[in-house]
């Protein structure tokens, strides 16, 4: 959980085109389209559809009011790549007996077949990285009981991390360790780290990340916190299994000196698979959480991080909408989804390495404190959903993508977001479209090389509630107690020649998934 939180950026994705806005034509470029000045209704669309291909239409019909357009202009080679393994989850040390088990026999199932719902194929996991404000405030001890464990507060013994391991080998997720750089004990960070090493059959471990929000007690030292990082690279090079095993940090806060990030890709840069750092929207209402303002501050700290690292791959990996456990009636409402799709897809099409969402649960400890932002929580072995787990599952099929070229078209007053990618083994194209306005629905209709002229499907999120509805779903499906959850898309012909239209309600997400047709 980060203690500091505000905005951070990129470019815009408003549908900007990626790679500033070229279109160069690579091997499986898909040809362009002209935009269509649209109308509103479904029926409306054939019309204007019908009159830009020369039929004539009715001499005194008064058009609607324009609606949203979204015209896929070309999917250059070049494109920029989500990663395959872009999707995370950042989850406190102190959920681990609870949400993953205390044995490697006692793995929790119900999460296994929860992380396997975010997966676009089996085994083809993300990363969890394990850490947070109780990285720093836990300790390696390997035959203690847990017992006298706090919120963020406790003792890491041998079977938290076997079920750990067990958990991330069945799902297929990496695994990223966080450890306890704060105490200054790099005995038991070794300790920590050899054991993890010895249990980890399949190769999960992705890196061991030394520390969490290191400013909180170096500041901007960086002189100060790469010799600390040193004394503990150098004991776990002193160790015959820990020696060279992968680093990441600077895990840093919101707005934390970006200098360490560079100090420590100097220092270590070629033994890092990435450079981690912490991001949170921190607005304490709907409408300002869905505000430009924190778009950009978002594309802005995106763009800082990435001169910081000086061409590094760097991961979010831990943020949310708002600090210290987020806000009822913001963070676990579903206008929460559409931020979270915003803003995870805003930065695959800027190039960032990974996105971690941040999860905690403080019901089962002494404290009880709630956690509104957490995506999901685990308790007594089964799975139970906010909001914004239905933005990670929309987004599972994410990475592996490549962006598009598109042009999207708004009226005045519009609030939708779209982005376009396609999948460079089948060219199947994925259309995300998100409706961040709170008060009015939105038509938005799809132009599209004449080859995708077929059959497509789409997949909402939907709430009776609305934007501050907290019973959301896709197509109507909710995630189960036993943590395995799929839904139906629905089935959307085209209204004409390469051309579909959805309806947006007020802060819904969706997916327009279309085929290539032979």
């Amino acid at each position: 959980m980060s203690s500091a939180s505000e905005g951070l950026a990129s470019r815009s994705c408003r549908q900007e085109p990626p790679n500033g806005g070229r279109n160069p034509v690579g091997p499986v470029e898909v040809g362009s389209v002209a935009l269509t000045r649209l109308l509103r209704r479904r029926t409306a669309v054939v019309a204007a559809l019908a009159i830009a291909a020369g039929v004539a239409g009715g001499a005194h019909a008064a058009p609607a009011p324009p609606a949203a357009t979204i015209a896929v202009t070309g999917c250059p080679a070049d494109g920029v790549q989500v990663p395959t393994d872009y999707l995370g989850l950042s989850i406190e040390w102190s959920m681990v007996p609870g949400w993953f088990g205390t044995s490697a026999a006692g793995a929790v199932q119900p999460m296994v077949r929860l992380l396997d719902s975010l997966e676009p194929a089996p085994g083809e996991g993300g990363v969890l990285r394990i850490g947070g404000n109780s990285q720093d405030l836990h300790v390696w001890r390997p035959d203690a009981p847990l017992t006298g464990n706090r919120l963020f507060e406790g003792v890491i013994n041998r079977g938290m991390v076997d079920a750990l391991l067990a958990v991330a080998e069945k799902s297929g997720w990496k695994v990223v360790l966080g450890l306890n750089l704060r105490d200054n004990k790099p005995a038991e960070a070794v300790g920590l780290t050899r054991y993890a090493l010895s249990r980890d059959r399949t190769h999960r471990l992705l890196a061991v990340e030394l520390g969490n929000e290191p400013t909180v007690y170096f500041g901007s030292d960086a002189t100060s916190y790469i010799a600390r990082l040193y004394s503990y690279v150098r004991a776990l090079d002193a160790d015959p299994v820990t020696r060279n095993v992968p680093i990441a940090g600077p895990s840093l806060s919101n707005r934390a000196d970006l200098g360490l990030m560079t100090s420590l890709r100097t220092s270590y840069g070629e033994r890092m698979p990435f450079l981690a750092w912490h991001h949170y929207a921190n607005r304490p209402t709907v409408t300002r959480l869905l505000g430009e303002d924190v778009s950009k501050e978002w594309r802005d700290r995106l763009e800082a991080v990435r001169r910081a690292a000086e061409g590094a791959p760097t991961r979010m990996d831990e943020g949310n909408s708002v600090g210290s456990g987020g806000l009822n009636r913001v963070s676990n409402v579903m206008a929460a989804s559409a931020w979270q799709v915003d803003a995870t897809i805003t930065g695959a099409a800027a190039g960032l390495a990974g996105y971690h969402a941040h999860a905690w649960d403080g019901m089962p400890f002494p404290e009880r404190r709630e956690s509104w932002y957490t995506p999901f929580v685990v308790r007594g072995g089964l799975t139970y959903p906010r909001p914004t787990y239905y933005a990670l599952a929309l987004l599972r099929d994410l990475p592996g993508k490549r962006f598009c070229n598109a042009v999207t078209t708004v009226p005045l007053g519009d609030r939708v977001n779209s982005w376009t990618l396609v999948d460079p083994v089948t060219s199947k194209l994925y259309v995300y479209a998100v409706n961040k306005g709170e008060t009015a629905a939105s038509d938005v209709t799809v132009t599209t090389p004449l080859q995708y002229a077929g059959a497509a499907t789409v997949s909402r999120i939907g709430d009776p509630g609305g934007c501050g509805g907290k019973q959301s779903s896709i197509e109507g499906s909710r995630l189960p107690t036993q943590g395995a959850f799929t839904w139906t898309p629905t089935p959307l012909d085209p209204v004409a020649a390469s051309a579909y239209s959805l309806d947006l309600e007020p802060c819904q997400a969706a997916l327009l998934e279309i085929p290539l047709v032979e």
